[in-house]
């Protein structure tokens, strides 16, 4: 029985680890152009309101700029992890054979600045005919792709510089991503809002008050971070992280408890074997180590099924990714480590606890 709960421990807490590294590699792999601290310094704040006219949305934009702890502000059609303003552009004008498939993004003047993303090569968009290709479309159309002209339905454009890649998902490769210049006054359908270091908080509740202000009593204000984007987008590594979690820690605490009353019962029933041993001459280090080596050998056991079987599972479950944390065997020996340290522990102070040794 020791040893299935040492199987059920391993398995729980080798999945725990691989899916808070996991989550940790797919947070900083969205928009990875900004580190996880600005990410949790700006704010994300929908503005998808039918019950306000774009006028009010701008001058509702124009108060959040106003607050002292704002650095900078972008404004949006669409929220940036959530969907992009196309998906199609063609390379030959009015030719509906050339439509060619790529995430299109309307963006304005700042975008490129406020989201720490590094033109490689040419320029930043100037003009609405200007377009900034990112590095992963131009290696998809394995050619050079700046001044090629690119057309929709409505205005001709030239591509005047290469970004880095834009990440906005690890579920599916990208198939790249162009940026043309956003016009707010057209629509505003969402705004970040750079702050201060430390003022994240003051400034999201001066930003929920201004809204309810502007908004009517039944519409919820919706107002968050960056980060808080990104693990709504990644639901099902958070919700599964912190069940494996509970289960992990459950199991630990089951096995130790289980240690214990083993070490206890074996205790008891082997004393005349450890009273013969130290009329010998045995210390108490030894009967420590008599003890400890059975139950770390039973522990290695659990450990070389359980660790195979996690490994397949994870790899599994990883192949769902672009973007995958590595398995590597440091993950384990960590694992082992800490485990047999708490084994060990628990042994060393039932053993030294003992009476009459």
């Amino acid at each position: 029985m020791l040893g299935v709960q040492f199987f059920l421990c391993w398995l729980f807490v080798a999945l725990s680890a691989a899916l808070y590294l996991q989550s940790e590699k797919t947070s900083g792999t969205l928009l990875h152009t900004l580190s996880m601290q600005e990410k949790a310094s700006i704010l994300s704040i929908p503005l998808d309101y039918s019950c306000l006219n774009n006028a009010e949305k701008q001058s509702l934009v124009g108060r959040f700029k106003s607050l002292a702890a704002v650095e900078d502000a972008l404004l949006a059609d669409v929220s940036y992890l959530g969907g992009s303003s196309g998906n199609l552009m063609m390379t030959e004008k009015g030719n509906d054979n050339s439509w060619i498939e790529v995430e299109v993004m309307r963006v304005p003047a700042n975008f490129f600045t406020f989201m720490n993303i590094p033109l490689e090569q040419g320029r930043a968009p100037k003009t609405e005919a200007d377009i900034v290709a990112d590095r992963t479309w131009q290696q998809r159309m394995e050619k050079d792709i700046l001044g090629m002209p690119l057309y929709d339905s409505q205005r001709d454009y030239s591509v005047c510089g290469i970004c880095a890649p834009f990440q906005t998902d690890t579920y599916s490769k990208s198939i790249g991503y162009v940026f043309l210049l956003y016009n707010p006054s057209d629509y505003i359908g969402h705004c970040y809002l750079k702050c201060h270091s430390g003022q994240v908080q003051e400034v999201k509740a001066r930003v929920e008050q201004l809204l309810r202000e502007a908004l009517p009593e039944s519409v919820p204000v919706r107002v968050g971070t960056l980060l808080d984007d990104i693990h709504d987008r990644q639901p099902l590594e958070y919700t599964m992280k912190n069940i494996v979690l509970f289960f992990a820690v459950v199991s630990i605490l089951i096995t130790l408890l289980g240690v214990y009353s083993s070490i206890t019962l074996d205790t008891e029933r082997r004393q005349k074997e450890v009273a013969i041993r130290k009329v010998n001459g045995a210390q108490v280090d030894d009967i420590l180590s008599l003890f400890a080596r059975e139950y770390l050998l039973m522990l290695l056991l659990a450990a070389s099924v359980a660790f195979p079987t996690g490994y397949v599972l994870m790899k599994r479950w990883l192949e769902s990714y672009v973007e995958q944390t590595p398995v590597s065997a440091w993950i384990y020996i960590v694992i082992f480590a800490g485990m047999a340290l708490l084994v060990a522990l628990c042994i060393g102070w039932r053993t030294r606890t003992r009476p009459k040794w």
